[in-house]
């Protein structure tokens, strides 16, 4: 109708994100996403040196950041303060810093708990901030979940320990052949037990890729589970049809 103003509608979304010593990148992952909800994955005070690890720059008040690396003191809030986040609308969950196997399990069940509460949201995971451990476990955790957007903050390098400051802007990453190739391998271990049938029924399930190498594989994979399971019905014409297209690969196995 002319006239009526329609209001804007946005899915809601999560940000799950691992804190490290930075905090420029989560900031700046929080003002592209705009999430409604964010999980902070940081580390609490190591159990050998006794000092403070990146919780704080959640949950401590006063000045607990410092503006620049090289300061002396804190000078800054803590991150919800700064990205503006309300009471309720963020919660930081710790995680070992350095336990790839203890961090993906916290992470991954973080993750479902969330999945569950807020199964119509849109869930990224940024992987940019944390170690080496922590970023890893929530790549993992998100590849496993297959419905977790994967995102990084990059930007210009100065040297190779941190982008400089003012560059960072936010990339998705790719992680189709990820995700694709690892859905062919879970289905064809089925093959182990002779379910043929089992096998092809979660092929079909996986979305045809962009990339035309890897749509192939996931279409000879198909065809030949589908091949042995007619076979194994006793249904050799069927089985012999879908085998003859790959006999330049198969070689003289159809001999």
């Amino acid at each position: 109708m002319i006239g009526l103003s329609i209001p804007e509608t946005r899915m809601k979304s999560v940000l799950f994100c691992t804190l490290g010593g930075s905090h420029e990148p989560i900031l700046k992952a929080i003002e592209s996403q705009r999430p409604d909800y964010v999980v902070f994955f940081c580390t609490g005070k190591d159990p050998g040196t006794g000092r403070t690890g990146s919780c704080v720059q959640v949950t401590s008040k006063g000045s607990v950041i410092r503006a620049k690396a090289e300061d002396a003191t804190a000078t800054l809030p803590n991150i919800p303060a700064q990205a503006g986040l309300a009471q309720g609308t963020f919660e930081a969950v710790e995680v070992p810093s350095d336990d790839l196997d203890g961090g993906f399990e916290a992470v991954r069940r973080t993750i479902e708990r969330i999945r569950l509460q807020r199964p119509r949201a849109r869930l990224v995971a940024d992987y940019t901030g944390g170690t080496k451990s922590m970023s890893a476990a929530l790549v993992v955790a998100a590849l496993e979940t297959g419905t977790v957007d994967l995102q990084l903050v990059t930007g210009n390098r100065g040297d190779l320990v941190r982008v400089l400051s003012g560059t960072e802007h936010v990339a998705l990453a790719s992680v189709e052949r990820l995700r694709t190739r690892r859905a062919i391998a879970q289905a064809l271990a089925s093959w182990e037990r002779y379910a043929y049938g089992e096998a092809a029924e979660a092929l079909d399930r996986i979305a045809l890729p962009a990339d035309r190498n890897l749509a192939a594989d996931l279409n000879r994979a198909r065809d030949l589970s589908r091949a042995f399971a007619a076979w194994d019905r006793f249904e050799h014409k069927e089985a012999l049809r879908l085998l003859k297209p790959y006999a330049p690969v198969l070689h003289e196995r159809l001999a």
